[in-house]
């Protein structure tokens, strides 16, 4: 079986996709989230084995989604590099610094 992003699968993996987007704006914000957090992502791991292109565009969704929360943040609470736009041209940005949480 092919999992796509078309309904109904793509109704279930919305879930799937929020629980990845709390645990990106988590990490970035220094918020040890709960037991139950990985629990809920690693309970999907089984379905999603059988094609691997899904959960690189859940991953994707859930990154773009995260993005988009912090970006709501005030300046002064948003964590280092939100909201900055990053060129992907030039040695600089080879690698992108990280962020340790709190």
């Amino acid at each position: 079986m092919v999992f796509t992003f078309q309904p109904p699968f793509s109704a279930g993996l919305s879930g799937y996709v929020a629980e990845i987007s709390a645990a990106y704006v988590c990490a970035s914000l220094g918020i040890v989230p709960t037991v139950r957090h990985a629990d809920y992502i690693a309970s999907w791991l089984e379905v999603l084995r059988s094609d691997p292109r899904a959960i690189v565009q859940a991953a994707g969704h859930a990154s773009r989604s995260a993005d988009w929360l912090l970006g709501l943040l005030p300046p002064e609470l948003a964590p280092a590099g939100v909201g900055e736009q990053i060129e992907e041209d030039g040695p600089e940005n080879e690698t992108a610094p990280l962020r340790e949480a709190a």
